[in-house]
């Protein structure tokens, strides 16, 4: 189920980046988390923009025609490949100029800090076949490779909540 706290990151998200009038969510979760999602954006005001889909991004087709992508704690759980897959396939749904916007762990170049992130990237290693915590830079050239561009930080932070986002040409 999302959080409080996801669903206050997607509202602000929605919010700052100006979302045009079409918005894909797509969920791998039960559709609980569906609900919460479409109570957040009501209480921000933008339900009417944002098309709800229940599904499973790794298996399901996503929804073509779509100005947004928020992938919200999704990243750790893949490996860099996988990763550069999910965002191909992000990449194909977008219309042109649609963004997507990752929030996750951002590791520092060092990989030492933020010392959250360096526990959770142990956690990653024991729990998941290739998960891991990443870099601006690994993020950005994965997101280059699918075909994104300008990819930045638009929210750093020590924990889960940094947001890195990027265009589809």
């Amino acid at each position: 189920m999302m959080t409080a706290q996801q669903r206050r990151f997607l509202g602000i998200l929605l919010e700052e980046l100006s979302v045009p009038q079409r918005a894909g969510v797509t969920t791998r979760e039960a559709v609980a988390a569906l609900l919460a999602v479409e109570e957040r954006l009501t209480k921000v005001g933008v339900r009417s923009r944002v098309n709800l889909v229940k599904g499973n991004f790794y298996t399901d087709p996503l929804p073509k025609g779509c100005d947004l992508a928020w992938v919200s704690a999704i990243v750790h759980q893949n490996s860099r490949q996988q990763n550069r897959q999910l965002f191909r396939k992000i990449y194909r749904a977008l219309d042109a100029g649609g963004r997507i916007a990752i929030r996750d762990i951002l590791m520092e170049e060092s990989r030492t800090a933020p010392i959250s992130g360096a526990l959770f990237a142990v956690n990653m290693l024991v729990g998941t076949e290739g998960g891991g915590t990443f870099t601006f830079a690994e993020l950005r050239d994965d997101l280059k490779a699918a075909g994104f561009v300008g990819a930045k930080v638009v929210r750093q932070d020590a924990g889960m909540n940094a947001v890195v986002v990027a265009t589809k040409r």
